[in-house]
């Protein structure tokens, strides 16, 4: 298991395709970290439902005739420590109703067992991170 770092970065648009390559992206990294299989199996679920919703957030202020369109891209971070991966969807916040958007953050946390979740808004950005820690280094609580 690497001790150094490592980060992929990309931008997709709301491309089916496209939110299945990031389950791939996650899996590498999970792998370079040593997850479980289990844990490499829900980060990437997880990371893909957070692509889907955080798609599905930013249209619901759109027109129907701008859901698919380049503002629509979202930028996806995912990195691997020696004890952990984390993956953060961001995107420009969309979504007037943000307890809605963490609602449905904790709901996929709850669906796939990951050991964090978390959605905030920061200067007009909206941020999901997902975290799934090694089971030995995993914080108490």
């Amino acid at each position: 298991m690497p001790t150094d770092s490592a980060r992929i970065e990309c931008t997709l648009h709301n491309d089916p395709r496209l939110i299945a390559a990031v389950g791939a992206m996650v899996s590498h990294a999970s792998q370079r970290t040593g997850l479980s299989d289990e844990a490499r199996a829900a980060l990437s679920a997880a990371a893909e439902d957070a692509c889907r919703e955080t798609f599905s957030l930013r249209s619901l202020g759109n027109a129907p005739s701008n859901r698919d369109g380049p503002d629509m891209a979202i930028h996806v971070i995912v990195e691997n420590f020696s004890d952990r991966v984390e993956v953060a969807i961001e995107s420009p916040e969309a979504s007037r109703d943000a307890q809605q958007a963490r609602n449905r953050i904790r709901g996929i946390r709850e669906r796939t067992k990951v050991d964090g979740a978390n959605y905030e808004i920061r200067e007009g950005l909206a941020r999901v991170t997902l975290v799934e820690y090694l089971k030995a280094n995993a914080p108490a609580g």
